[in-house]
């Protein structure tokens, strides 16, 4: 019997969803609110950014709508999803959520004044430049090695 569920994924389907690991231990986010950050960062573009109805997310997560709204409030408050409500022209008309995921803690982001160049924490493997920190002089340290033997 064919799939009738248009929202479900087709068996040639191979997409997936990247769910980072401070997510997934978070100790106060339900199944299902990590459920939907994963369905959240299929539609989302590279900044994070997606735009499904409430009820397409339903429909994906076979829930209500009401549902949808309780496990985004979680993310919301572990920092791991900003919703943006949006209307339309008349203000009688809603149009969907803009749907924002992070990859990190919104607390552990910069200020839009600081450059995230210039930002180092535990959080951040690297600097996120394209320069590369100046390499020290090898031959110097293994001189300063040697001495240290020899004495």
């Amino acid at each position: 019997m064919p799939n009738l569920d248009s929202t479900a994924p087709s068996e040639n389907s191979h997409t997936f969803s990247i769910i980072p690991e401070w997510v997934l231990d978070h100790k106060e986010l339900s199944h299902g609110a990590v459920r939907l950050y994963g369905i959240l960062a299929r539609y989302s573009d590279k900044k994070g950014v997606s735009w499904p109805s409430r009820t397409t997310l339903a429909n994906r997560l076979r829930c209500t709508t009401m549902t949808i709204d309780r496990w985004a409030t979680e993310l919301v408050k572990a920092e791991a999803l900003t919703v943006t409500r949006r209307k339309g022209k008349s203000e009688k008309h809603n149009l969907t959520n803009l749907w924002t995921i992070h990859k990190v803690p919104t607390s552990v982001l910069p200020p839009h004044k600081t450059s995230v160049s210039t930002l180092r924490t535990s959080v951040f493997r690297r600097t996120r430049t394209k320069e590369l920190e100046p390499k020290k002089d090898t031959s110097s340290l293994l001189d300063e090695l040697i001495q240290k033997e020899t004495k």
